[in-house]
């Protein structure tokens, strides 16, 4: 059983009119939800990819309470036990963003990997997560 030492997300918000948003972006995985925003960019914003890291190397806002090593590790089992998803909280019942795709890249302590990645989402292909659709999507 290896721990988690870090979690990167990349998404691609996608170029569509009004894909971008200003909402909440929030990452489920290994029984815990951590709220992801990094405070030096203007988060999920039309055609962008954007980067976050939790744990070793963390470039979101507030990582020592966004750790995924923080008060209890989070084991490899736990992420095949416990559902791994994105939620997107709207700023209001207007809101919608856009996604184009995602992977997102799972460091262990003493160096291997997992990489996870929405199927579909690339090649054209895009979901919209809103007040008026779903907030939620399972990966």
């Amino acid at each position: 059983m290896a721990n988690v030492s870090s979690i990167t997300l990349r998404i691609q918000t996608s170029n569509r009119l009004l894909a971008g948003t200003n909402g909440r972006l929030y990452l489920g995985f290994g029984g815990r939800e951590y709220r992801l925003n990094n405070p030096t960019l203007n988060d999920l914003e039309r055609g962008d990819w954007n980067t976050f890291v939790l744990g070793v190397g963390a470039t979101i806002a507030n990582p020592v309470f966004n750790d995924p090593n923080s008060h209890l590790p989070i084991a490899d089992s736990d992420i095949f036990n416990f559902p791994r998803y994105l939620r997107f909280e709207p700023q209001d019942s207007n809101d919608d963003w856009d996604i184009e795709g995602f992977e997102v890249f799972v460091q262990y302590v003493g160096g291997s990997n997992s990489v996870f990645t929405r199927p579909g989402l690339a090649g054209g292909n895009h979901l919209w997560l809103g007040e008026r659709n779903s907030k939620i999507m399972y990966f």
